[in-house]
Order: structure tokens, then sequence, then C-alpha cells
């Protein structure tokens, strides 16, 4: 795998990672 699709996958993987814990917060709330 190409490194810069790699750090494509990373990056979108960290954005959705990043969605799903403040969703979390937001339902604690």
């Amino acid at each position: 795998m190409p490194p810069i699709l790699g750090t494509i996958y990373v990056q979108k993987w960290f954005a959705g990672d990043k969605k799903n814990i403040e969703l979390s917060i937001k339902t604690t709330d």
C-alpha cells in the first residue's frame, strides 16, 4: 500500500473515531 493511501486511511479512521467520541460525550450529557 502506498504511504499516501495509508495516511488518508489513518486520517479517515481518526476523524471517524473523533466523531464517535463526540457522540458518546453528547449522549452522556
